[in-house]
């Protein structure tokens, strides 16, 4: 008989539909601090986490612009999937404190719908009722290379 594994995750508050991602993946979730040096839209800039200067990638386009980020936001540390030495960490602005679910795969189910996901994003699935994002933390890395340079000039200059 073959079973069916739990996964401890995160379900992650955002200002649409909330993420969700293995809880493993998560460093740390931090109160909102205010990026430097972003673009406005792919990347939200960058934040000094223990040391480190970490990219803050936005997920959500329906977001609000990060002047007007309300008190719920925070941000949430992601470990880097690739175990990319001059990248280990990657943070995503969400609108909330996660809370803590243990998923079977076959609790999820994909949607049927043809709505494109936003960078980052793996598929929209069914948790129960819900609508769910999972996080691609691959492609959050690759997201996150595009402005390495900008980061590297920002570690060399603290």
């Amino acid at each position: 008989m073959e079973t069916t594994q739990n996964i401890a995750s995160l379900m992650i508050p955002m200002w649409g539909e909330p993420i969700l991602i293995p809880n493993t993946a998560v460093a740390e979730v931090i109160g909102f601090v205010m990026p430097e040096g972003g673009d406005g839209k792919d990347f939200i800039g960058f934040i000094k986490w223990r040391g480190l200067s970490i990219p803050v990638i936005n997920l959500e386009p329906d977001a609000p612009p990060v002047d007007d980020i309300g008190r719920a936001a925070r941000i949430a540390v992601l470990n880097t999937a690739t175990g990319n030495e001059s990248m280990s960490f990657i943070a995503v602005l969400v609108n909330g404190i996660p809370r803590i679910n243990n998923i079977r795969e076959d609790d999820l189910k994909y949607t049927e719908d043809d709505e494109k996901v936003s960078d980052g994003i793996q598929a929209r699935v069914l948790l129960g009722q819900q609508v769910v994002r999972l996080v691609d933390l691959i492609k959050l890395e690759e997201m996150a290379k595009k402005f390495s340079k900008i980061i590297e000039e920002a570690n060399k200059s603290h």
